[in-house]
């Protein structure tokens, strides 16, 4: 059980959902099915699925649209660069228009989140705290 969790984690996380949101889906799911003791096993099935796939030299960029990819690529480039990525790695571009804006760059388990949606939301927190 705790291998298909981890299949489905795996699964949302290589669609472009944030960290933090899969965990809370995550972690909401077993809870809700009373599966919440598998939490622990299940992150650390994920732990050895991402290791065994570390082989794979692939970065992910998020864009609202497909000419953000263009109009931001010497920013999209450094932020890859500050990732760790090389010339040789290979950039998967994907469309999520939820970002509103901006990029988040995601590569050997880091991420670089330019993303206009995260500026929104801090700017959203620092005013309502």
């Amino acid at each position: 059980m705790k291998t298909e969790y981890a299949h489905a984690f795996l699964a949302t996380i290589h669609e472009g959902v944030s960290l933090d949101t899969a965990l809370s889906g995550l972690r909401g799911a077993l809870e809700r099915k009373g599966h919440g003791k598998l939490y622990a096993p299940v992150l650390l099935e994920v732990l050895r699925t991402l290791e065994a796939e570390k082989g794979t030299d692939q970065a992910v960029v998020l864009v609202a649209k497909t000419s953000d990819a263009t109009s931001l690529k010497s920013a999209i480039q450094a932020a890859l660069k500050e990732l760790g990525a090389t010339e040789a790695t290979s950039v998967k571009e994907v469309v999520d228009e939820t970002i509103v804006g901006g990029f988040v760059a995601t590569y050997d388990y880091k991420e670089h989140d330019q993303s206009y949606k995260k500026s929104l939301k801090n700017l959203y927190e620092s005013i309502v705290k």
